[in-house]
């Protein structure tokens, strides 16, 4: 006669009755491709926790009852994983609240028609977890957190999934600039930016390249009513920063390495431009830029939204005439840089790049191209220079 037992664990007991009358056990290991490593409901999980958080019954108790295995509920009651994490293993970098953020901003932006690549979207997180102070900047994540984050996000992998092909692209752009212009109307009857073009701003980040051939960003920014907040310059080098602003004050400017990360837009928001907004009681102000990575910051959500910015991406493959400041004023910037340079050279006066960009920036930027490129761009019209 012979009788199997199947037990929970991951090993297969066999019992069987011989002649003599004595038991033979044969214990088999389970092949680990036939094992579950998960042998209760998450459900379970979720009473037990509240069992011990709510009902004050011991942790040895609550496990017995629910059949859950110790550390796993003492992790749940250490915070060391989310109650909510249905995942077996590691847990996940960020909460799933966190993730939630990440996923809807990169959502709202494929719907813009920015669909990043992935190195594209493991920088963004990577810098989000840097600025959360949760890793290092020289802690990159890689692909296999890439794919798991569009495992947990099935939506999201459904709409890059149908991003459009080459050759649909003019014709979804098309559609996103229709889509743009109703939501820009939308916000400016809620909000009555109609006869406020104070409240309503363009960010571009523009380069101007040097006599020694150098690159340095300048972070323009301007109303509608033709106001321009004050140049903030990016330098990629100690040294060249240095001898920049040697004979300035008060300038504005940042040295990073890689350029325009997302750690300068965040300083940029935080410590420049909120200085400058006009004067306002609980009203909104409004901010269209374009739709570079490093505008897609998670950490700068709460921040808007306490002083009540309003963000509004510019659709992916259209022109340049959806940005005022692209379109008028970085060419002039630098054609401006240069003239004024060529004007020191011919007097024999030394050149100091902030003195000459800031004056160059004050050209460029003007209140009547600020004004002109708003109403080129159809943002603002001709007759009561009002936002439309």
């Amino acid at each position: 006669m012979d009788t199997s037992t199947y037990s929970l664990s991951e090993t297969v007991t066999f019992t069987q009755l011989q002649r003599d009358g004595y038991f033979s056990i044969d214990l088999f290991d389970t092949p680990k491709s036939k094992r579950k490593n998960r042998q209760y409901h998450h459900q379970a999980l979720i009473d037990a926790y509240y069992a011990v958080i709510d009902g004050g019954i011991p942790v040895r108790t609550a496990c017995r009852l629910y059949g859950i295995p110790r550390e796993t509920l003492r992790d749940r009651l250490d915070g060391k994983r989310s109650i909510d994490c249905e995942n077996i293993g590691r847990g996940t970098l960020f909460t799933k609240e966190e993730e939630n953020k990440l996923a809807d901003e990169v959502s709202r932006m494929a719907k813009c028609g920015y669909f990043y690549s992935c190195k594209e979207i493991t920088d963004i997180a990577t810098d989000y977890c840097v600025l959360m102070e949760k890793r290092t900047s020289d802690q990159h994540l890689t692909l296999k957190w890439y794919r798991g984050f569009f495992n947990r996000w099935p939506e999201l992998q459904m709409l890059y999934t149908k991003r459009p092909r080459k050759r649909n692209i003019l014709a979804a752009a098309a559609e996103n600039k229709d889509r743009f212009f109703k939501e820009f109307g939308d916000l400016l009857d809620k909000h009555d930016f109609t006869f406020k073009p104070n409240f309503v701003f363009n960010l571009h980040v523009s380069v101007i390249k040097t006599k020694e051939s150098q690159s340095i960003g300048v972070i323009g920014c301007g109303s509608a009513s033709g106001i321009a907040i004050p140049p903030y310059f990016i330098f990629q080098e100690q040294e060249t920063h240095d001898n920049a602003v040697n004979s300035m004050n008060n300038i504005p400017t940042v040295v990073s390495e890689n350029g325009y990360t997302s750690f300068v837009f965040v300083d940029y928001m935080k410590n420049h431009f909120i200085k400058f907004l006009p004067e306002r009681t609980n009203e909104s102000v409004l901010l269209i830029l374009d739709g570079f990575k490093s505008h897609l910051c998670v950490e700068l959500i709460g921040f808007t939204k306490d002083n009540n910015i309003l963000t509004l991406f510019i659709p992916a493959n259209c022109d340049t005439s959806l940005s005022p400041i692209e379109q008028c004023c970085s060419a002039q910037l630098q054609e401006c840089y240069d003239e004024l340079c060529l004007r020191k050279i011919h007097s024999n006066e030394q050149i100091c790049f902030c003195d000459v960009a800031c004056e160059a920036y004050n050209e460029a930027f003007s209140q009547e191209i600020l004004g002109e490129a708003f109403v080129k761009s159809g943002l603002c019209s001709i007759e009561n220079n009002s936002a439309v």
